[in-house]
């Protein structure tokens, strides 16, 4: 699927994304792409997407993560209306959630499980 349109400070942009729906359930799976932004000054920036996806009849929602060429990382959210050709974009800064309220994270214990025919490499 392709989209443009213009996104706050991101200025126009060029976004593909493809999606993979789940074996046997086409409401739901993952996603990615690649989106492009040009600034007014004429900057590219760009950046790879990687997320999941619902579709409920024509309207779909995207749930991804970008890592801009500049530094930005976002989550975002796009509610799309398929039939209609529209989206709304929703742009959350990972990296103003980690400067203003820093991060609380748990630690968990992951033991490997047998690597069923894996090759040593010589």
């Amino acid at each position: 699927m392709n989209f443009e349109g213009t996104v706050g400070k991101y200025g126009k942009i060029f976004v593909t994304h493809t999606l993979y729906a789940l074996e046997g359930d086409k409401s739901r799976g993952s996603l990615e792409g690649n989106a492009r932004a040009i600034l007014e000054d004429g900057t590219l920036l760009w950046s790879p997407l990687t997320g999941t996806f619902r579709r409920e009849g024509s309207a779909a929602k995207f749930f991804f993560l970008d890592c801009v060429n500049k530094g930005d990382q976002n989550f975002v959210v796009w509610d799309v209306d398929i039939l209609g050709r529209t989206g709304k974009v929703r742009v959350y800064s990972l990296l103003w959630v980690l400067f203003h309220y820093g991060v609380k994270s748990e630690n968990y214990s992951l033991g490997l499980i047998r690597n069923i025919g894996a090759r040593r490499c010589a």
